[in-house]
């Protein structure tokens, strides 16, 4: 990516370890995925039980710092109906909590033949 982008600001490794606080109301849309194996027909369903589902967390953290207009966040479809939408319910809630005003887009698509969640 520096390669392709030079003038890009581009920040590698743990997202627990990067504060965004610098770029609140400087940025009109935060985009994410957090880890789908927790969410996933396929995988076990822990949801936020797996500490891979629980990086929402970090994603909504981000969303708190930076404010943006709008965030997305994709996941698997399965999200939609884990814990009969409860899990989603609280994610979105989170969001909300903390930005009141975000506009939610919520819609599926098809990416490489995989059912994706667009939060």
């Amino acid at each position: 990516m520096r390669k392709n982008r030079p003038h890009w600001n581009v920040l590698e490794g743990d997202i627990k370890n990067f504060d965004f606080s610098e770029y609140q109301n400087q940025i009109d849309v935060v985009t994410g995925g957090f880890p789908c194996q927790a969410f996933s027909y396929a995988g076990k369903k822990l949801g936020l039980n797996d500490a891979r589902g629980t990086l929402f967390y970090e994603f909504a953290r981000v969303v708190n710092e930076v404010k943006p207009a709008i965030c997305i966040g994709e996941n698997v479809r399965g999200l939609l109906s884990h814990e009969n939408g409860k899990t989603l319910e609280g994610m979105m809630s989170t969001i909300w909590l903390y930005h009141p005003r975000l506009v939610s887009l919520f819609h599926h698509c098809e990416l490489l033949r995989l059912s994706r969640a667009i939060l």
